[in-house]
């Protein structure tokens, strides 16, 4: 796994747009603030993405997420509002990528609560494509819980599809389900319809209506 050059997007969510970026070590300010929003969008009822009915567990301590921040080998994405008032924003999703020889992963996608239903989580995962495609990985996958036929449902429109292959939950003794495993899901990425970031600091605009 490889870390890469500083990745930076402008994004259209609903008539709003909001930045995109790879975190970087001055970004450990944020790291209570992305604590809570990954574990709250994990165990909240409020969130589409809550798991809190199938495991007990949290989603990542505070610990491991340091270390992805200021990780060689992880790129967390983040996602900030627009800065209208001059004042430090705080992320409002985050996303992690990485590059295992040639698949790009992605896991803890995150959004806060406040800003769900309005094409975050679209643009994120959109931002994700155009990471690995700038880093010739044109081939994702990421894993889902196999009773969440909801998000399976948001990835498969996403063009993710199940690759077939499943592992188990790396908790049991903290699942809420007798049965509980992985699936993994794939999607091929299309470098034609998906520009690389040739430039990170040059700013593209993806818009989003999920």
């Amino acid at each position: 796994m490889v870390k890469s050059s500083p990745f930076y997007e402008l994004l259209e969510v609903k008539g709003a747009t909001i930045v995109v970026r790879s975190a970087a070590s001055q970004d450990l300010v944020h790291l209570e603030v992305l604590y809570t929003l990954i574990n709250m969008a994990n165990q909240s009822s409020a969130s589409w993405t809550g798991e809190g009915h199938l495991v007990k567990v949290e989603r990542i301590d505070r610990e491991s997420l340091r270390k992805i921040i200021i990780s060689e080998s992880f790129t967390l994405l983040l996602g900030f509002p627009p800065n209208l008032s001059g004042e430090e924003v705080k992320p409002i999703a985050c996303l992690e990528v990485a590059i295992k020889g040639k698949r790009g992963y992605t896991n803890l996608l995150a959004v806060d609560p406040a800003y769900q239903s309005k094409g975050v989580a679209s643009a994120m995962s959109r931002a994700s494509d155009r990471y690995f495609i700038s880093h010739n990985i044109f081939f994702t996958v990421l894993t889902v819980l196999h009773r969440r036929d909801d998000i399976k449902a948001w990835y498969y429109r996403a063009g993710y599809r199940p690759t077939g292959r499943t592992e188990p939950f790396p908790d049991p003794d903290n699942t809420l389900e007798e049965e509980c495993y992985l699936e993994e899901w794939g999607k091929p990425l299309k470098a034609a319809t998906c520009h690389p970031n040739r430039n990170a600091n040059r700013s593209h605009v993806i818009r989003s209506h999920l």
